[in-house]
């Protein structure tokens, strides 16, 4: 888990310096240049400078590719478990024998590989940005789950409860709009709703453990 918060603060500086060397120098730029996203428009820059930096956009640019193949693979591989594993065999097919999980791994992956070209087709660059928020949020909403099912003694109800008022938020503020948008997105609104929950029916649970055992204490009325 340390690694995983200290990645993002080593891997994003390049990012956001590519991003402040676009804004500072797109006006002085060609056209092609300044409708690119800031990794094109940075690279295309340098390529043009000399051979060392040619190599250097050469080596980002299979850096890159080597993060959204990993990136890529891995969201397939977890997605086919779950569903293999925990959805198919786990609660659709018990008995099912290892060849036909296998099967519904791979069909799995295809269905979803498909949806991600189609995606990726229709989607554009601006849209890419409420898509890494979406993402990240939603990535987000398992850290009651994670953080403190495996450190702190936190009901299962209540980790439970939380990711369902997160999606129920979350499907609300989709329906009807959401009227913090402009400050917080709808995914850390709903993620606050889930901390809430946890927050409150953990609290809960000592009370409500007090009640059954003094109930189940006191003596029945047809016994006396």
């Amino acid at each position: 888990m340390a690694a995983m918060l200290v990645a993002p603060f080593l891997a994003q500086p390049p990012g956001i310096a590519i991003g402040l060397a676009k804004a500072a120098f797109d006006p002085a730029w060609p056209v092609v240049d300044r409708e690119a996203t800031a990794f094109s428009g940075v690279s295309n820059q340098l390529m043009a400078v000399g051979a060392f930096r040619y190599f250097l956009v050469t080596v980002m640019t299979c850096s890159t590719m080597a993060a959204i193949m990993s990136t890529a693979d891995s969201a397939l591989m977890g997605a086919s478990s779950v569903m293999s594993i925990d959805i198919f065999q786990g609660l659709l097919l018990p008995a099912a024998s290892p060849d036909r999980i296998v099967h519904a791994g791979e069909l799995n992956s295809a269905l979803m590989m498909a949806v991600a070209v189609l995606l990726g087709l229709k989607l554009s660059v601006s849209q890419f940005g409420s898509l890494a928020v979406f993402q990240n949020g939603m990535l987000m909403q398992l850290l009651p789950t994670f953080g403190l099912g495996l450190y702190f003694d936190v009901k299962e109800v209540a980790l439970t409860c939380g990711i369902a008022s997160e999606l129920l938020v979350l499907a609300v503020l989709a329906a009807v709009g959401n009227p913090l948008d402009p400050y917080m997105p709808s995914v850390d609104a709903s993620f606050i709703a889930n901390l809430v929950v946890v927050a409150v029916l953990q609290l809960l649970a000592p009370l409500t453990a007090a009640r059954g055992s003094s109930s189940e204490g006191k003596p029945h009325p047809d016994a006396a």
